[in-house]
């Protein structure tokens, strides 16, 4: 356990447990299935092999799962986290975060904030939460949930499923086969290459690619901007 001001801990190969308190702190949790809280202060936290659980708690935190099957808790301010390999839970907390899934089939959630989400390689589920979010699946086949506030959606590679949830969104299938809803208010729909769904609640969308006849198109539309 750290005490106020600036530590340095690193756990070894068993299961550790490593608690920061105050201060930037740097903790390596090191081999095993770790514990790790950040306490105050913009922390570094490193869980290495295993499967990890680790909460940045208050403060700019930065936060690497490392290999295993992670559970990464950003909390309060603008924080960075990275699950690398395995199949990572992320949660941003408040603040403007970066989440970045990487290797695995992960599950990232922005929460509160305006924050920006990779899910990278893999199948992986994403979740904007409260805020403006930028939400890309990457590669593979992924699902994108914008929810509250003015979101983009980027599917990219795969057949995508993508949800833009309440206010005005973007959403962008990319390559692949993929399904996209507005849900409600003005949003825009864009499929990319591939054979694509549009779905919207409100007759405000804005559709591109209508006129490419091997996408299929379930809304009733008062504008359309042929891509």
């Amino acid at each position: 356990m750290g005490r106020r001001g600036r530590d340095v801990i690193t756990g070894g190969i068993g299961n550790d447990w490593l608690n920061g308190n105050d201060g930037e702190d740097q903790l390596t949790g090191g081999g095993g299935i770790d514990l790790m809280h950040g306490g105050a202060g913009s922390d570094l936290l490193f869980g290495g092999d295993g499967d990890d659980t680790i909460n940045g708690e208050a403060g700019d935190d930065t936060i690497d799962g490392g290999g295993g099957n992670d559970y990464l808790v950003g909390e309060d301010g603008h924080d960075r986290l990275l699950g690398r390999d395995g199949d990572d839970s992320l949660y941003g907390g408040t603040g403007n975060d970066e989440l970045l899934g990487h290797a695995g089939r992960d599950r990232l959630n922005g929460e509160s904030g305006n924050d920006t989400l990779l899910g990278d390689l893999d199948p992986d589920t994403l979740w904007g939460g409260n805020g403006n979010d930028v939400i890309s699946g990457d590669d593979d086949n992924d699902r994108l949930y914008g929810q509250s506030g003015n979101d983009t959606l980027l599917g990219a590679a795969g057949d995508d499923r993508m949800q833009g949830g309440s206010d005005r969104d973007v959403l962008s299938g990319g390559d692949g086969d993929d399904t996209l809803n507005g849900q409600k208010d003005y949003d825009t729909l864009m499929g990319g290459d591939g054979r694509d769904r549009f779905n919207s609640f409100d007759s405000t969308a804005v559709v591109n690619e209508l006129f490419a006849l091997p996408d299929e198109l379930f809304t009733a539309i008062d504008r359309v901007r042929n891509g």
